[in-house]
């Protein structure tokens, strides 16, 4: 369950880089970077802290 929060977490990350592509007029390439460096911000920086378990 948790597995599936970690990747529904991602994909809203990588469709929020999507949609600025769309505003600010951006090629498939752009939105392709716009896309992938907000889900790999997520996966680096939150994926390691919800990791932990409490002892």
């Amino acid at each position: 369950m948790l597995h599936a929060l970690y990747l529904l977490g991602i994909a809203a990350f990588a469709a929020s880089g999507v949609f600025a592509a769309h505003r600010a007029d951006m090629d498939p390439f752009g939105g392709l970077v716009l896309a992938l460096r907000p889900a790999a911000i997520f996966r680096d920086l939150h994926l390691p802290r919800l990791r932990r378990v409490p002892g």
